[in-house]
């Protein structure tokens, strides 16, 4: 028989680590508390996912928002997942990190099958601010006016195109407006590349297929197969390494027009790869197409319903010398500001943004560990009856009003094409602004059937949408009807 000596002090250890590990698996499977202790928030649903499943239940993240600050006040905090995460709804509160650029990956969970793990919006540390400085593109006054001479004349096809249809044909809206921010954006982009309608086109299928099956993979729900996926995703790679390859060819002959793939390009000289480009070019694509339609989107559909802001409009308008020597008349259509700023706070078109910071900060008096992701609840703002009367009635006469210092349009989470603090240097503000001019001197938009009700709203990657179904509306040239015609 085989005799084991084992020492007191041997048992001592062996004890105290098996203390040590069963403390911190209890740890690990039953959190301290399921309360949030310094910022009101509600109790966790599940021990590892936190309140992800409530998340779930109420049906998006901004809806979920909207209930929390409903309940805490403009403050508040959940856990998503193991994740202790933010929300602030009060508007005074977002200025303090206008200019921090790293975001929380969780709002964009399923992009990285889409843009790629390279892209900006993954970049931290140092590189936030590099990477963020090759696509801060600013606009001068001649980048200006060549570009709103492209957008007027997209704007008069949709025009031309609108008007050779019988009248009181439906027009699916979301559509074509989503075909004029495609062609807008891709000029933006990538210059005369994208010029011919074909091509946009093929783009945009490819781009749309690989959006639509980003998101569902977020879901687990998967609507093609995983190789019509990869040969999709292969497609729209291909197409914009073309574009990417062309402008880098104009940059080194002779090019005078300015675009937004010329920052990122730049940057290349600052050793950027190859799928850091292509993945800086995909997320600009995307993030375009999805703010200029939203924008385009709301403020056609609200100026649809409103038949008096529409004429009020067009008498404005008409007193324009000539739409085509913008945007050196866009100063005079300050009633075409406040349509833009209303149309993006009612629609609640960025209803969330967020950052997160390598320190600890204060918010409401509440200490923040650093990392933590704080989020803007945007929308939760717009509609603060304390700051807007009757917050969701269409009213765009409210930015006349003395005392309206907050703009709406300074919450935009991407700075797509301008500064946050200075939108009227957006690039998607000039579309819209010279698309609405262009359209609505000429037609007259009725909405074809009722309202979407705001059960409906779609939150839609970054933005909002209406509904997730097509905005049908009708056009006529001069009518003064007012009316709004049923389907069918």
């Amino acid at each position: 028989m085989i005799e084991v000596h084992i020492s007191i002090t041997a048992v001592a250890v062996l004890v105290v680590i098996l203390i040590l590990f069963l403390v911190g698996l209890l740890f690990y499977l039953y959190p301290v508390s399921s309360k949030l202790i310094t910022i009101p928030g509600p109790s966790i649903s599940d021990d590892r996912e936190g309140n992800l499943n409530d998340v779930e239940r109420a049906g998006s993240l901004w809806l979920y928002l909207q209930d929390l600050h409903g309940e805490y006040g403009e403050v508040t905090a959940f856990k998503y997942g193991q994740q202790l995460v933010v929300s602030v709804a009060d508007h005074n509160q977002f200025s303090p990190r206008s200019q921090i650029f790293h975001l929380p990956e969780l709002l964009f969970e399923w992009w990285g099958p889409l843009v790629g793990k390279e892209s900006f919006l993954y970049a931290t540390d140092i590189e936030v601010f590099k990477r963020r400085d090759n696509i801060d593109f600013k606009l001068n006054s001649t980048t200006k006016a060549s570009y709103a001479k492209i957008f007027r004349e997209l704007s008069k096809e949709l025009v031309k195109k609108w008007k050779s249809l019988p009248e009181g044909q439906h027009i699916p809206l979301t559509q074509h407006l989503k075909g004029l921010a495609t062609k807008a954006v891709c000029r933006m982009l990538f210059g005369d590349y994208f010029k011919d309608d074909a091509d946009v086109l093929r783009l945009y299928k490819a781009w749309d297929m690989c959006l639509n099956e980003a998101i569902a993979s977020g879901k687990d729900e998967l609507t093609k197969s995983k190789q019509d996926v990869e040969k999709g995703s292969k497609v729209l790679r291909t197409l914009i390494q073309d574009a990417i390859e062309d402008r880098w060819k104009k940059l080194k002959g002779d090019s005078n027009m300015e675009t937004l793939m010329d920052g990122i390009l730049a940057g290349s000289s600052r050793k950027m790869s190859e799928e850091q480009i292509l993945s800086d070019a995909t997320t600009l694509l995307t993030i375009g197409i999805q703010v200029t339609s939203a924008v385009l989107t709301w403020t056609f559909y609200y100026l649809s319903l409103d038949f008096e802001v529409q004429e009020e409009l067009r008498a404005k308008l008409n007193e324009i010398k000539s739409l085509d020597i913008m945007p050196e008349t866009l100063p005079d259509l300050n009633y075409l500001k406040c349509i833009l700023k209303e149309s993006v706070r009612c629609g609640e078109v960025f209803p969330l943004a967020g950052r997160q910071q390598d320190m600890d900060v204060t918010v409401n008096e509440h200490v923040v560990p650093k990392q933590t992701p704080i989020l803007e609840a945007v929308s939760v703002a717009m509609k603060e009856p304390e700051l807007w009367e009757e917050p969701c009635r269409f009213n765009p006469s409210r930015f006349e009003e003395k005392g309206v210092k907050l703009n709406p349009l300074d919450f935009i989470p991407f700075a797509f094409g301008g500064s946050r603090q200075k939108p009227h240097n957006s690039l998607v503000y000039l579309l819209t602004s010279v698309s609405v001019a262009s359209i609505f001197q000429e037609l007259n938009l009725t909405l074809a059937g009722s309202p979407v009700s705001y059960k409906e709203w779609s939150y839609e990657g970054i933005v909002m949408m209406p509904t997730k179904e097509e905005v049908w509306i009708t056009v006529n040239a001069g009518s003064k009807k007012k009316y709004v015609e049923t389907i069918g």
